[in-house]
Order: structure tokens, then C-alpha cells, then sequence
């Protein structure tokens, strides 16, 4: 090797330059926005291409994870360093699109994935908006949800001037687009809590990967959260009760003025940094609202007052929710529409006592007992994380999974708030937003459900105080140490997500196969007749509601009474209010028996041969594919054929 070769290497290297008609140009390095752009595209386009490889039909009971290729992991991976790389610069619109593309991989990819509107209730939803479209009527006798037909009647609406005969046309996509709505209020919400625009981003960046609920599909309840935000959101930036450390502590404190005043004595005795935490959770100190004359303060108060109409004939829990969030944040002093609490009540009572007499005909008794019920904790766990006999491991993880990740997001929350107070700040509003959805539990268990949706309208304020865990205090730079905190923590919450969302969707997927079955059902089966199921896992009401009825035996299923279900399918036959009688078998619910009832691979076949050997009556197969069979039923009573 020559000297010269050598010494080159030795010498430091100088930047290269292309010389041009003896104008020098450097090559400048790429700039660090370009950069992360670069790593986001490539994480969206080796995702969407490893999407092209996914078989739903392999799916495990771990769920859609179990069918994920390694580029999609790795693509998580490169938009989560991306995404804490862009948190050190700052810039929004690169954070904007990271959330965004963030949300279309997470919340797109089983629609991307699947062949039908995943979701039986996303059929029947579908079947109350064709109904609509059809009558332009509701049916309160039909169902109780037809009290509340704001989301029923806006779907008819948009299907109608869309062209389509069926919202399911759509419907499969819901989540995506509920979830790019909600971040809109969201921005609102957490830039009307806090200056620190990297603990805005964060936050957003945490909801976006711990909403694992699943409450955001083709529902009333999609809907009306975003109604929810948005008055919070209102609320927080105008109607917020500002404070700041130059105002006198009984000027800026939850407690009335006087004892106030008294405490901020007694503090005066506790050492320094006991004396700002004690005054901290005294007086915390709230951002400036924005500003507003009392002409735009009227027009938002007007806009609210129509958006908690809408939300009272759209959905029965929501108006609850919002109610309880307003009392708690005017009994505290975050916001100065006082009466808005009781104008919230006279507005829900007035639709439940006059728009839904049907509904409460039936079911007060049954309401009122519920409130205050021991019985709602229970009913919950029961229905979404007791361990059932003879589960698979992966249900059990996936079980599992969803209860300490759960968990998780509030010892995070836990873990914000307190390192907020060491630093003295205490952000009492967004913990008054977090804790005041607990008290639904109180009224009833809402099918089981209720656990679900106070998670559901407590994330946003929880995954806000968790971001405050990372990104405490405003600060110029991000440190090494806060950007692994970033990475590390949202990849952990990333596989929990995986889990958590999508573990129920062996069952909740639904195939082409599926739908033909029910579709032919409709077209050969006379007015009237009665569908049976052992499971209600069936695409069934998404036409015609209000021509046929539905009996399923979840019940009987989960304690394995296959006579008694055959028992209840000749009794059916035998009413002459149903000219005839169909039994169906399906993909998905072999899966819902598998997941929630622990039962054998081979369950329907067991049912199935226990149907055909009973001699209550005669069974035709009509039709058959690889997901579904449907026999029409026919009972034999004193040896005469119905």
C-alpha cells in the first residue's frame, strides 16, 4: 500500500465537493425532518406490503398477532424510534403524520386483513340502519336500542347519500376513522392541560396504543365518545376557570376562600419542598385559557347545549359520563359554567322520560334495583376476564394480558401524577377527568360491559397523566434517557396492545363464506320464521329486523346441555307463529365456544349429531359450505308433520 493511500486515511476526512464551472456546492447531509419522514414511510410501506401475506384463516387463540409476519414487528419498531426521534425536534406536522400513520396501522390492519365487517354486532347495527333507510321509522318493540336512534338515523343517512343499500358497505372502517376524530379533541384537550408540547405528543402517542377496548366500531358509543371530547374540549380551552402562582392562594384554590387562606397558614410551619407539594394540591396552578368574547362565549355555550341533545337520543351511557365529568369539574372550580351540570340533567331525564317510554316499560324495575348493586363488579369480571375450565393457554394470556395491561395504564397514570408532585405541579383536572367515569359502575352493569367503558372514557386522561412520567417538566432538550424511556416503554405497551385488542378475533372476524350462508337464509326463509343458534357469534339481523326472531343458547352451550338446546329447537318448531324453523352452524361461533365457553374443537359436530338423532322431529340440510350449515326444522307432534 502506498504512503500516500495510508496518510490519507489517517487524515480526517474532508467533506466532498462537486466543483462546477469553479463554484463549490457541499452535499449536505439529509435533514433530520427528511430523515424521520424517510424511516415513517418505509415503516408504512413494509407494513402495508407484509399485510399481503397475512392468512386470517390461520389465527390462533393468541388472535390476529399470532398470524403477524416479522416485518410487521419490525415496522412498529422503526415508527416508534421515529416517532421518539421526532419528539427531540419538535416538529408537529412530522408528529402529526407519525400519529396518523400510527393509526392507520393499529386500527386499520384487521379490516385490511379480513374479508367481512368484523363484529356480530356491527351486523346488527348495519340491520337497525337498513331498517331506517327502509321504513323511515324506528321500532322501540324490537329493540331497546331503537330508544336511542341519533347514530341509526345519522348511518341511514350517510348510506343513503352515499348510494349504498347497506352500511356495511363502510361499517368495517369505522375504527379507523373514529380514531383520526378523536385526535382533533384530543390535541384540544391535552394543549388545554399543559404547555409542554412534547407531553401534549406523548399523550396522544400513548391513547393511540392503549385503547384496547375495542368501543370505537360501527356503535353509538364511537360516536358519542367523540361527543364527549368535544365538550371537554370546549370546556378546557374557554370555559376553563384560569389560574396562575402570582394570584393570592385563596383566589386559585378548590376550597372555599377562607380555608384556604387557613391551610396556606398551617403550611407556613412544614419545611420547603413539603410546604409546595402541600400547596400544590391546594391551589395547582391551570395554562391560560383561550381567549373569547361573551358573543363567541354564547355561541360555544349554544354549541354545546346541541351536541348534549344529540348525545341523549344517540346513546343511554354517554350523557352519564359527561354528567358526572361537568359536576365533578364545576364542584371543584376548573370551569365556570356552573349550571351546565343541571342543564345536562334536564335535558337526559326529558328524552328518558318522554322519547323512551317503550324501553322503561320493561325494564325500570330491573334499572333501578341495578344502582348501587354489589353485583356490577362481578358481573363484569365474570363476563370479560373470569378464566373459564378448559381454556387454551394462549386464551388464558390473552386473558391475562388484557387485565395487567389494563392495570398498567393506570400505575402509569399513578406513576405521572407522582412525579408531577415532586416537581410541584398537580394537574387536578385531568385527574378529576380520569376518576369521575367510575361512578357508572354504581348504576349497572351494563351487560358487563361497564368496566370496559370506564376504561374507555378514563384513557384519555390516564394516558395524559402518563406521559407527564417521561416528559415531567418543559424542558428545551430531550435527554438520552427520556428517549429510550419513549421507545422502550411504547414498544412494551405496543405487544400488550396486539393482545389486548385483538385477541377475541378468531371470533370476531367473519368470512365470505359466512355471509353467503346468511344471505341465502334470508332469501329462501318465509316472514315470520324463527333462526336458531347455539351462539349469538352469527352476521345474522343485518336485513329484514323486524320479519323474523332470533333465539340463541349461550347458556345452555357454556354448561354443554346439547338436548336441552335440541329440546328448545322443537318446542320453536312446533309454534305456529313461525311457518319454519332453521338451525345454523357457523365458523364463528365454533370460535366463540372455543374462546368464552372453553369448549372442544369438535363441539358443533357434537351438537350437531345430538340434533340429528333426536326424534322430536325431521332436519333438512339446505345449505353448506365450509363455514357454515343451516337445516330447515321440522317437528313431529302425535305423529303428525307441522
Amino acid at each position: 500500500m502506498s504512503e500516500s493511500v495510508e496518510t490519507a486515511k489517517l487524515k480526517p476526512q474532508i467533506p466532498v465537493v462537486a466543483r462546477t464551472n469553479r463554484r463549490h456546492v457541499k452535499i449536505a447531509a439529509v435533514p433530520v425532518p427528511v430523515a424521520l419522514l424517510l424511516m415513517l414511510v418505509g415503516a408504512v410501506v413494509l407494513w402495508t406490503v407484509s399485510l399481503q401475506t397475512i392468512d386470517i384463516r390461520q389465527i390462533t387463540d393468541l388472535g390476529l398477532v399470532s398470524v403477524f409476519t416479522p416485518g410487521m414487528f419490525v415496522a412498529l419498531v422503526l415508527i416508534t424510534v421515529s416517532f421518539g426521534l421526532s419528539l427531540r425536534e419538535l416538529n408537529t406536522p412530522v408528529l402529526l403524520l407519525h400519529v396518523l400513520f400510527l393509526i392507520y396501522m393499529l386500527y386499520g390492519v384487521a379490516s385490511m386483513v379480513g374479508e367481512e365487517p368484523r363484529f356480530s354486532t356491527t351486523w346488527v347495527h348495519a340491520g337497525f340502519t337498513e331498517y331506517i333507510m327502509r321504513t323511515g321509522d324506528t321500532a322501540e318493540m324490537l329493540d331497546a336500542r331503537f330508544s336511542w336512534p341519533g347514530f341509526f338515523a345519522l348511518s341511514a343517512l350517510i348510506t343513503d347519500l352515499a348510494g349504498y343499500d347497506t352500511a356495511l358497505k363502510f361499517a368495517d372502517w369505522a375504527s379507523l376513522f373514529f380514531n383520526v376524530l378523536y385526535l382533533g379533541p384530543l390535541l384540544m384537550i391535552f394543549r388545554a392541560l399543559t404547555p409542554n408540547r412534547r407531553r401534549v405528543w406523548m399523550a396522544v402517542w400513548l391513547y393511540t396504543i392503549t385503547n384496547w377496548v375495542g368501543q370505537d366500531y360501527f356503535a353509538p358509543q364511537a360516536l358519542n365518545f367523540f361527543f364527549y371530547l368535544a365538550i371537554i374540549a370546549v370546556l378546557l380551552r374557554w370555559f376553563k376557570i384560569y389560574t396562575d402562582s402570582r394570584q393570592p392562594i385563596d383566589q386559585r384554590s378548590w376550597l372555599p376562600p377562607a380555608a384556604a387562606r387557613w391551610l396556606d397558614r398551617r403550611f407556613e410551619r412544614l419545611p420547603e419542598q413539603a410546604r409546595d407539594f402541600a400547596r400544590a394540591l391546594l391551589a395547582p396552578v391551570e395554562p391560560l385559557n383561550a381567549p373569547s368574547d361573551p358573543l363567541q362565549r354564547i355561541g360555544l355555550v349554544m354549541i354545546i347545549v346541541t351536541v348534549v341533545a344529540a348525545m341523549s337520543f344517540s346513546h343511554q351511557l354517554t350523557p352519564f359520563a359527561l354528567l358526572f365529568g361537568v359536576t365533578a369539574l364545576v364542584v371543584f372550580s376548573r370551569i365556570s359554567l356552573r349550571g351546565l351540570p343541571l342543564l345536562i340533567v334536564i335535558i337526559t331525564i326529558t328524552w328518558l322520560v318522554y322519547m323512551t317510554t317503550t324501553y322503561l316499560a320493561g325494564n325500570l324495575e330491573s334499572l333501578l334495583s341495578a344502582i348501587g348493586s354489589s353485583d356490577a363488579v362481578s358481573d363484569n369480571y365474570s363476563n370479560r376476564l373470569e378464566l373459564v375450565n378448559h381454556q387454551s393457554v394462549e386464551r388464558l394470556f390473552v386473558l391475562r394480558t388484557r387485565t395487567w395491561f389494563t392495570l398498567s395504564v393506570f400505575g402509569l397514570a399513578f406513576l405521572g401524577t407522582l412525579r408531577r408532585l415532586r416537581k410541584g405541579h398537580l394537574d387536578l383536572t385531568a385527574l378529576l377527568l380520569l376518576a369521575s367515569p367510575f361512578p357508572i359502575l354504581g348504576l349497572q352493569s351494563y351487560g358487563g360491559e361497564a368496566l370496559l367503558r370506564i376504561f374507555f372514557f378514563a384513557l384519555p386522561f390516564a394516558a395524559f397523566m402518563a406521559a407527564g412520567a417521561i416528559y415531567t417538566v418543559h424542558k428545551n432538550r430531550v435527554s438520552a434517557l427520556e428517549l429510550l424511556a419513549t421507545v422502550g416503554l411504547s414498544l412494551l405497551l405496543l405487544g400488550g396492545f396486539l393482545i389486548a385488542r385483538y385477541g377475541n378475533e378468531k371470533m370476531d372476524y367473519v368470512t365470505h363464506d359466512e355471509y353467503a350462508a346468511i344471505n341465502y337464509l334470508f332469501d329462501v326463509a318465509k316472514p315470520g320464521s324463527v333462526f336458531i343458534s347455539a351462539s349469538w357469534n352469527v352476521p345474522l339481523r343485518f336485513r329484514d329486523v323486524e320479519l323474523y326472531s332470533w333465539q340463541f343458547y349461550p347458556d345452555q352451550l357454556e354448561s354443554y346441555e346439547y338436548g336441552s338446546i335440541v329440546d328448545d329447537l322443537w318446542l320453536a318448531a312446533q309454534n305456529p307463529d313461525h311457518p319454519e324453523t332453521y338451525f345454523i352452524f357457523s365458523r364463528g361461533q365454533q370460535a366463540w365456544g372455543e374462546l368464552f365457553a372453553g369448549l372442544s374443537a369438535d363441539w358443533q359436530d357434537d351438537l350437531e349429531a345430538v340434533m340429528l338423532a333426536s326424534p322430536g322431529g325431521d332436519v333438512e340440510l339446505i345449505f353448506a359450505n365450509r363455514d357454515a350449515r343451516i337445516y330447515r326444522v321440522t317437528s313431529t307432534t302425535n305423529g303428525d308433520t307441522q
